[in-house]
């Protein structure tokens, strides 16, 4: 590698198009990683990325050492094509990229649920690839109890669904998004889910897990454990028959000792990472400098699970993170500009 930008660092988010010049939250809650980097003697190089500028976006990133990405999968109608692109370019050029693309198609897509199921970590999980697919065999799952509609790729919420019989031919549907709870036939939610086919490739099928505790999610910096958070639903109860869906509060941030969680982060770091790893064909070093693995809490735990389900793998865009993560990716630019001097 070109011995001059050994120490450029490139941190990249989204801005808005239509206000290109307005900050967005990602000026503040990278500033610690900005500050961490800069005070090992890197350069770090703040990138506002647009989908109309990527040729620029290149060229700026091709000039660093690395790439530290925070773009969300879907926002504001877009999507990571263009960028993904990008980046693809550029890590074939010699830049590290976290995450990169291929390495998010693999675990930051909700079908690792699918693929994992086996873990410790795994729930009743069902796959469909058609809407006659969907059409076909969600009856079935849906006569176990609850389950949880999940586009393969999405973002905050946008898509997710629980759903549940409440009568011979009635549905209830509740939105994650929003907490809507929904009256309808299954009928109606074929229409609803079509188009998740054709624009997220797949409709991943889960148990439902209770919500009402929270859910934990786990921070992991490569393969190590770097902190936890707790977040709550963000209403305590619709109603008393239909527990609130989504996860919208403020995060209670602890690090990787907190002792509650002691046997999540045993768990993570040395079985199921090194498993997920081994399911996707992956090496230790592909791993993100920041990704986490959001958990909810079983209702019953049977033989072979953890006291844990996992509900997803973020690996786009984690923020907000604990304050461990920056002197975490500081280690892991630092290790990957090793490997690119040394091989």
């Amino acid at each position: 590698m070109d011995s001059s930008k050994t120490n450029k660092v490139a941190l990249m988010w989204r801005g808005d198009p239509r206000a290109p010049d307005r900050p967005t939250h990602y000026e503040t809650r990278l500033q610690p990683v900005i500050n961490s980097l800069r005070g090992a003697g890197y350069a770090p190089e703040p990138i506002v990325y647009f989908d109309e500028q990527a040729t620029i976006a290149r060229d700026r990133l091709l000039a660093c050492c690395a790439a530290l990405v925070w773009i969300n999968p879907l926002a504001d109608g877009r999507d990571r094509s263009i960028v993904d692109d990008v980046l693809r370019d550029v890590a074939a050029h010699g830049v590290w990229v976290s995450a990169h693309p291929d390495v998010i198609a693999k675990i930051g897509v909700k079908t690792v649920l699918f693929h994992t199921q086996h873990l410790g970590w795994g729930s009743d999980v069902r796959l469909y690839e058609t809407p006659a697919d969907f059409a076909l065999r969600f009856p079935a799952a849906l006569g176990l109890g609850a389950r949880v509609l999940k586009p393969n790729r999405g973002s905050d919420g946008q898509g997710i669904l629980k759903v549940a019989s409440v009568g011979p031919h009635d549905i209830s549907v509740q939105h994650a998004s929003s907490d809507e709870v929904q009256l309808m036939d299954v009928d109606a939610l074929r229409d609803i889910v079509a188009p998740v086919f054709a624009r997220a490739g797949g409709l991943i099928d889960q148990e439902a897990h209770p919500t009402d505790g929270g859910m934990v999610r786990c921070y992991v910096c490569g393969d190590r454990v770097i902190g936890f958070a707790i977040q709550r639903p963000r209403q305590a109860y619709p109603s008393p028959e239909q527990p609130a869906f989504a996860m919208n509060s403020a995060k209670e941030m602890w690090g990787p000792d907190h002792q509650p969680f002691s046997d999540l982060r045993a768990s993570m770091e040395e079985d199921w990472i090194p498993r997920l790893l081994a399911a996707h064909a992956l090496d230790r070093q592909d791993l993100p400098a920041l990704w986490d693995a959001d958990f909810l809490w079983r209702a019953t735990i049977s033989p072979g699970r953890s006291r844990f389900a996992l509900c997803e793998i973020n690996a786009s865009c984690v923020s907000p993170f604990p304050d461990t993560a920056p002197d975490a990716i500081l280690s892991a630019v630092q290790l990957c500009a090793y490997r690119q001097l040394h091989g």
